[in-house]
C-alpha cells in the first residue's frame, strides 16, 4: 500500500488551545488506561513546545498500545530509534551528562560502547555468577521478615510490615551485592545513599504540579525544593564517587576478588569492537543508573508481586504447591533459601506466570518514546508517519489494552500459561522493552523476583492488613506506597520431595485417600447436573450474547453465571461480567452487540430501590446517555430482577429501571424478555421458567423455532462442580484438641480459612474485617421469656468508621449439632484434616470461598465457610436424584424437583425448609461424595444487623442488637439462626493464640444502606422514631448521635410482648430523663389479658402532636422492623392521622405520606419475614 493511500491516523483526546494534551499524558497510569480504552491502540496527542519534554522530534506525536504496531517499532531499531532522552530533565543542569544505559539515546556512541561491555555481566553465565549472592540477600530478607510474624516478640502494632520500604531495601542490598560486590547492611540497618534517594522521590512527587504548571516557575516554593534536591542528589553523587575511586585503588593494589562484579568490569574490560575503555563520567553514569533503576524497579514488582498474591488466595496456594513440590519443606533451622537451585527454579512455571501476570498489571515503568527519521516518511502498520514524529509506546495502555487482554484489571496467571500465551501477540507484554534496547536487568530482576518469592511464601504466610491504604506515586518508576502485611509462618508438615520431586503426604503415615467415598457421577466427571450431551448448533457459535450483573449477595451473579453456562453449551459464544466492570473494561453503547449479533441481558437485584455496589456507576452512566441519539437502537435486551415483595415500595425498582432506561435508549425487549424472581415466593421456580423462556427465544431468534422448542428441554440446568477432596490426616475431636496448639498443620488451617474469608471476592469488595468483641450482654430476662436478645460491642480497625442508620454485615458459623449431623449424613468425619481441589481442567462456575488445594480442618469447611440449614433448590434435588443408587428414591426426587402441576416442592420442601443434609438422612440411597456436598452448597452468606450505636459517640466501635432465632420446622427439625445463635456465645478462645486469653475475631463489614434512612442534616429538626422489639437497634444510634448534637426533640414509639423484653430500658429512661426523647411510648402487646397493644396504636393516641410535628415543625418518620406487618400498619396508621388531624381525604391522606416518602422524611428500615 502506498502511502498516499493510508489511511487517517485516528485523534486522541481533544488537545487544550495552549498546553495541548501535555495533561493527558501525564494524568498517571490509570488516565493512560482510560486514554486507550476509549481511543484504542493507536492515536495522535499534541504536545507543543516539546523539548522540556521526553519528546524532541519535529513532526508530530503519536501513543502507541497495539502490540502488531509496537512490533514493528521494536523490530526496526534503524527506522524507529531512542533519540530524544539527551532532551529531558534527567539529562539537563548537573545531570547535563548523563549518560547511562536509560539515559543515553541510539545516535549516542558511548551508548554502543557501554552496551558491548556490560552484556557479559547479564548473559546467563552472569546470572549463574550473582546466583549465590542473591540467594545471601534473600536469606537476610527472610530473617528480617521473621520479626513481623505472628509469634515474635513486637507489640501487635509492631507486627505490621509495610511492603515496599522492605523490598526497597532488599533490592537495594542485591544490587550493591552483583553491582558493587559490597554488603551495605541496608536489609537490617539503614543506608544514606537510600534513605536520600527516597527523600529525593519524594520530592519529585512535590514538584510535579509546579512543573506542570504554567506559572511553576514563579513559585518560591518549586526553587527551595528543587535547591533541596540538588543538595541530596549532590551528596549520593559524592557516595557514588566514593564507591568507584576505592574499586579503582583496590584493583590498583592487585587485589583481587573471590566473585567479579559490574563495576570491576567496567573499570578493566574495553570494547571488542573500537577497543575503548569506558571513561570515568560514564561509569559513574552507569552505577548511578544500576542504583536507582537496579533497585527500584525490581522492589516495586515484588511490592506487588506479593500484594497481588495475597489478595488472590487460590494464585497463592497453586504458588505455594508448586514451591513445595519442586523444593520440598524447608527444614528446621534452615536457610530461607535451602534447597533453591538455579535448576529448580527453572521448574517454578506457575510462579513465573505469576511474576509475569503482576508485571503486565503494574509494569513499574510508564512507556517508551522512538522517533521516526528526521528526513524521510515512514509507514508503521497501515499508517504514513511524517518524518521526525515521536512514538510514544504506553506499556500501560499496552498491558491494559481491552482489545488486547480479556478483563484487564484481573490478577490471572492462567494468562501466561503456554496455551494462553500461543494465542496472543507477542509483544503484547513489554515491560522491559523489546530488541536493542531492552533493559539489561531483565534477568538479574526476574531472577531476584523467582529467588526472593519461592523462600517467602514457602516460608510464610502473607495477609494484607486491613489498614492498607493503596497509594501509587511515580517519582521515576511506580512507586506502591501505604501497604501493610503480617506474617505468619507456615507449617512445613506438608510433605516432602520424593527423588523424582512429587510430593508424598506424610504427616502420619496415612495414605492420601478419597474422603466420603463413592458416589462419582456417571455421566459427568468433574461437574454435577449436566446431562450426557448438549447439542451445539453451529449458526450459534458467531452470535455473542453479553450478560451483566448488579449483585451484592450473589444471587444475580450465580443467577447470570448459570445463564452462561446453558448459553455456552448451546453454541453462544458468551461473555459474563458485572455492570461496572463492563464500564471499567472500555464498554460503551456501541460496544453491546446488536440483534443480529446477539442479544444483551441484564440480571440484578436492587437494595432499598437503589442498584447493587457493583452497578451504581452504570445506572449514572445510563442515565448520563443521550436518549434522543438512541444509542442503543437494535439491541435485543432480556431483563431479570431478583427481589423480594416484602418491600413493596421498592420491589423491582432498579431493575425496572434498567429495562425503562434501555428502551427510552432504543432497545427492545422481546415478547417475555424481563422477568422477576420474589424471595418471599418461590424464586427459584420463577428463574427456571424466565431462563427457560430467555434460552428459547435466543435460539429460535438465530436457529429457528423448532431448535429453540428441541433445546430448552435438553439445555443443563444449573451447574455445581464436583471438588476432589482427599485426607491429609485422619483424626478424632480429642486428638484435634489435643494437638492443636502444638501442629502447624491446624495453625495453617485456620491461616487459610481466614485467608479464604478475607479475599472472597464479595467479601474483599465490601471491606470485610476481623473484630474482637469488647462487650455481649443479655438484653431480656431469659429465664421468664425462653428468648435471647443481646447487645454485642465489636472494635473497629483504625480507619474503619460508619453513620448512624448504616447496617453491620456479620459472618455468622453453623452450630455444632448442624455440623455433626451433616458430617454424618455423607458418612464423613468432621475431624479430619483435607485437601480440596478442582480435577484438571476445570473450573468453578461457581465463586466458592472454600481453599483449594491447601490443608484445612473439614470441620471449620462446614462451620464457617458453607450454609447447612438454607432449603434446597430443586436444582440440588435434581443433582442429589442423579446421585441416588434406587430407583423409587430417584423419581421421588425428581418430582420434588419439578415445577408446575401439583408442585409437590412447594407442599414438601419449602413450606417445610427442607435441607439438603435432610434430604440425605431421607434418601439413604443417594451416594454424595464430600467433594459433590461441598460443591452442592452455598457458600455462608452475611447477615445484616442496623448499628445501634453513633460513631459521634463511640468512634472506634460498633454496637448491633441481636435477637436469637430458634425453632422446629414441620419436620421437627431444631432450626437455629446460623449467625444469631453464633453472636449468643462469642467471643471463642483461640485455640492457636500465643497468649492466654485471646479471642477468635468476629468477621464483618459495615455497609451503606444506599438509602434516605439517615437523621435530617439539621439537627434542630424534630424526629419521630418507630421501632418494636429489635427495629429499635438504629434509633439507639440515633438518640446517642443526637445526644451528641445537642439537637431537637424525638418522639421513641417502642413495642415488645412484656416488662421481660423490654429491650434498653434503662437507655430510653436515661434519654428520656436528659431531652433527648421528649416523647417515649411503650406499648405491651401480651400484658393486658385479652387486649394487644401495638406501637400503632399508642401512635393513634398521640395523633395531635404527630401531626403538628409533621404540618408545622417538617418532622422525620423513621420506621424499622418487620416488613409484611408492622410497617403496612404504622403508614396506615398515619395515613388514618392524616384523615382525623389534617382534614384530609383517604386519598389525599395517601398522597401526603406518599409526598413525605418522596421528600425523604418518611423512611424505613424493614425486613423480610423468614421463610
Amino acid at each position: 500500500m502506498s502511502t498516499q493511500d493510508a489511511p487517517e491516523i485516528p485523534k486522541g483526546p481533544p488537545p487544550h488551545w495552549l498546553t495541548g494534551n501535555r495533561d493527558d499524558l501525564i494524568g498517571g497510569y490509570q488516565h493512560m488506561k482510560k486514554l486507550v480504552k476509549e481511543y484504542g491502540g493507536f492515536f495522535s496527542v499534541v504536545v507543543p513546545a516539546k523539548k522540556p519534554q521526553l519528546f524532541g522530534g519535529q513532526g508530530p506525536t503519536f501513543l502507541c498500545a497495539d502490540p502488531e504496531l509496537v512490533a514493528e517499532i521494536v523490530s526496526q531499531p534503524d527506522v524507529f530509534q531512542k533519540i530524544t532522552f539527551k532532551y529531558s530533565q534527567f539529562r539537563t543542569g548537573a545531570n547535563a551528562s548523563n549518560d547511562g544505559l536509560f539515559t543515553s539515546d541510539d545516535d549516542e556512541p558511548i551508548w554502543h560502547i557501554a552496551h558491548r561491555i556490560l552484556r557479559a555481566a547479564f548473559s546467563q553465565k552472569g546470572m549463574r555468577i550473582y546466583f549465590d549472592q542473591m540467594k545471601e540477600a534473600t536469606d537476610i530478607l527472610c530473617k528480617k521478615m521473621e520479626e513481623y510474624e505472628g509469634e515474635s516478640d513486637k507489640e501487635e502494632e509492631d507486627k505490621l510490615c509495610e511492603l515496599h520500604p522492605l523490598m526497597s531495601k532488599f533490592t537495594f542490598e542485591v544490587i550493591n551485592k552483583v553491582g558493587f560486590g559490597l554488603d551495605t547492611g541496608a536489609i537490617t540497618g539503614s543506608n544514606e545513599w537510600l534513605e536520600r534517594f527516597e527523600q529525593i522521590s519524594d520530592m519529585r512527587d512535590e514538584l510535579k504540579p509546579f512543573q506542570t504548571s504554567l506559572f511553576g516557575n514563579l513559585m518560591p516554593k518549586k526553587h527551595q525544593l528543587t535547591a533541596s534536591m540538588s543538595a541530596l542528589q549532590q551528596k549520593n553523587r559524592t557516595y557514588i564517587e566514593k564507591l568507584i575511586q576505592d574499586k579503582a585503588c583496590r584493583l590498583a593494589r592487585g587485589e583481587t576478588q573471590a566473585r567479579p562484579d559490574m563495576m570491576m568490569l567496567m573499570l578493566t574490560t574495553s570494547d571488542p569492537v573500537t577497543g575503548q575503555k569506558l571513561p570515568h563520567s560514564n561509569i559513574f553514569n552507569q552505577c548511578q543508573t544500576f542504583l536507582v533503576a537496579g533497585h527500584d524497579s525490581t522492589s516495586t514488582a515484588l511490592t506487588m508481586l506479593l500484594y497481588h498474591l495475597a489478595l488472590h488466595p487460590t494464585a497463592m496456594a497453586k504458588v505455594h504447591t508448586e514451591i513445595m513440590r519442586v523444593l520440598g519443606p524447608l527444614p528446621e533451622g534452615a536457610d530461607a533459601t535451602a534447597g533453591i537451585t538455579w535448576e529448580r527454579l527453572a521448574q517454578l512455571d506457575y510462579c513465573t506466570q505469576a511474576i509475569k501476570e503482576n508485571l503486565r498489571l503494574f509494569p513499574p515503568a510508564s512507556a517508551f518514546i522512538k522517533s521516526s527519521p528526521r528526513d524521510r516518511d515512514v509507514t508503521l502498520g497501515p499508517y504514513k508517519i511524517p518524518k521526525g514524529s515521536d512514538i510514544l509506546t504506553s506499556i500501560w495502555g499496552l498491558h491494559h489494552n481491552p482489545r488486547v487482554w480479556k478483563n484487564p484489571e484481573k490478577f490471572d496467571p492462567d494468562r501466561f500459561s503456554p496455551e494462553e500465551s500461543a494465542k496472543r501477540k507477542s509483544h503484547a507484554w513489554l515491560p522491559f522493552s523489546f530488541g536493542p534496547r531492552a533493559c539489561l536487568g531483565q534477568q538479574l530482576s526476574l531472577l531476584e523476583q523467582k529467588i526472593a518469592l519461592a523462600a517467602i511464601v514457602r516460608k510464610f504466610h502473607v495477609v494484607v492488613d486491613p489498614s492498607t491504604q493503596l497509594r501509587i506515586t511515580q517519582p521515576l518508576f511506580m512507586n506502591p506506597q501505604g501497604i501493610f502485611i503480617r506474617l505468619e509462618r507456615r507449617s512445613q508438615r506438608c510433605g516432602v520431595p520424593s527423588p523424582e520431586g512429587d510430593l508424598l503426604l506424610v504427616p502420619t503415615g496415612v495414605p492420601s485417600t478419597p474422603v466420603g467415598g463413592g458416589g462419582t457421577d456417571p455421566q459427568v466427571k468433574g461437574e454435577a447436573g449436566s446431562p450426557q450431551q448438549t447439542r451445539k448448533i453451529e449458526c450459534l457459535k458467531d452470535k455473542t450474547v453479553q450478560i451483566l450483573y448488579g449483585s451484592n449477595m450473589g444471587t444475580a451473579r450465580e443467577t447470570a453465571e448459570d445463564l452462561e453456562g446453558r448459553l455456552a453449551s448451546v453454541g453462544f459464544s458468551v461473555e459474563c461480567g458485572g455492570m461496572d466492570e463492563c464500564l471499567a473494561s472500555g464498554a460503551d453503547a456501541s460496544s453491546f452487540p446488536r440483534k443480529d449479533q446477539g442479544a444483551l441481558v441484564v440480571v440484578t437485584s436492587t437494595y432499598n430501590g437503589h442498584p447493587p455496589d457493583n452497578a451504581r456507576k452504570f445506572k449514572s452512566w445510563l442515565q448520563e446517555l443521550d436518549a434522543s441519539a438512541k444509542p442503543l437502537k437494535d439491541v435485543s435486551l432480556f431483563v431479570f430482577g431478583c427481589g423480594n415483595r416484602q418491600w413493596e415500595r421498592t420491589f423491582q425498582h432498579f431493575p425496572k429501571m434498567v429495562r425503562g432506561r434501555m428502551e427510552e435508549l432504543g432497545a427492545v425487549v422481546p415478547e417475555g424478555g424481563f422477568g422477576f424472581g420474589d424471595a418471599d415466593s418461590d424464586l427459584e421456580a420463577q428463574t427456571e421458567e424466565w431462563m427457560a423462556r430467555t434460552l428459547k427465544s435466543l435460539v429460535s431468534a438465530f436457529a429457528g423455532e423448532e431448535a429453540g422448542l428441541d433445546l430448552v428441554e435438553k439445555t443443563p440446568a444449573t451447574r455445581f462442580p464436583l471438588y476432589e477432596t482427599e485426607t491429609v490426616v485422619e483424626l478424632t475431636k480429642e486428638e484435634v484438641l489435643k494437638r492443636w496448639k502444638t501442629d502447624g498443620l491446624f495453625v495453617d488451617s485456620m491461616k487459610n480459612v481466614r485467608t479464604a474469608i478475607l479475599s472472597s471476592d464479595m467479601l474483599e469488595a465490601a471491606g470485610v474485617f476481623p473484630a474482637r468483641v469488647l462487650v455481649n450482654r443479655e438484653l431480656q430476662k431469659e429465664e421468664e421469656t425462653g428468648r435471647s436478645t443481646r447487645h454485642i460491642e465489636l472494635s473497629l480497625p483504625q480507619g474503619k468508621t460508619y453513620e448512624a442508620g448504616d447496617h453491620l454485615a456479620v459472618i455468622g458459623q453453623n452450630d455444632d449439632a448442624v455440623v455433626d449431623a451433616a458430617a454424618a449424613a455423607l458418612g464423613v468425619s468432621s475431624w479430619d484434616v483435607i485437601r480440596i481441589s478442582l480435577p484438571p481442567g476445570k473450573e468453578s462456575t461457581r465463586h466458592m470461598v472454600c481453599p483449594l488445594d491447601v490443608p484445612v480442618l473439614l470441620r471449620i469447611i462446614l462451620s464457617r465457610l458453607i450454609e447447612l440449614q438454607h432449603t434446597v433448590t430443586r436444582a440440588q434435588l435434581q443433582v442429589l436424584a442423579e446421585f441416588a443408587q434406587c430407583p423409587p428414591e430417584k423419581t421421588k426426587l425428581m418430582a420434588l424437583a419439578q415445577a408446575g402441576g401439583e408442585d409437590l416442592y412447594t407442599q414438601e420442601v419449602l413450606a417445610k425448609h427442607l435441607t439438603v443434609v435432610e434430604v440425605l438422612q431421607k434418601f439413604p440411597s443417594v451416594k454424595l461424595s464430600l467433594g459433590a456436598f461441598i460443591g452442592l452448597m452455598p457458600r455462608m452468606q452475611p447477615r445484616y444487623y442496623s448499628i445501634a450505636s453513633s460513631a459521634l459517640e463511640q468512634p472506634d466501635k460498633v454496637s448491633v442488637c441481636v435477637a436469637r432465632v430458634k425453632g422446629k420446622t414441620d419436620t421437627g427439625r431444631e432450626h437455629v439462626g446460623v449467625c444469631s445463635n453464633y453472636l449468643q456465645t462469642v467471643p471463642f478462645p483461640d485455640p492457636v493464640a500465643k497468649n492466654e486469653g485471646d479471642t477468635l475475631p468476629v468477621y464483618c463489614f459495615v455497609k451503606d444502606t444506599g438509602s434516605s434512612f439517615r437523621l435530617p442534616k439539621d439537627p434542630s429538626v424534630p424526629v419521630i422514631l418507630i421501632g418494636p422489639g429489635t427495629g429499635v437497634a438504629p434509633f439507639l444510634g440515633f438518640l446517642q448521635e443526637r445526644r451528641q448534637q445537642k439537637a431537637g426533640p424525638s418522639m421513641l414509639f417502642f413495642g415488645c410482648r412484656g416488662a421481660a423484653d423490654h429491650l434498653y430500658k434503662e437507655e430510653m429512661e436515661k434519654f428520656k430523663e436528659s431531652g433527648v426523647i421528649e416523647d417515649l411510648e411503650v406499648a405491651y402487646s401480651r400484658e393486658q389479658p385479652g387486649k394487644k397493644v401495638y406501637v400503632q396504636d399508642l401512635l393513634a393516641a398521640k395523633g395531635t402532636k404527630v401531626w403538628e410535628w409533621l404540618d408545622k415543625r417538617g418532622a422525620y418518620v423513621f420506621v424499622c422492623g418487620d416488613a409484611k406487618a408492622m410497617a403496612p400498619a404504622v403508614r396506615a396508621c398515619f395515613e388514618k392521622i392524616a384523615e382525623k388531624e389534617g382534614g384530609l381525604s383517604a386519598e389525599g391522606a395517601r398522597g401526603f405520606v406518599d409526598g413525605l416518602i418522596e421528600e425523604k422524611r418518611f423512611c424505613q428500615d424493614v425486613w423480610a419475614g423468614g421463610h
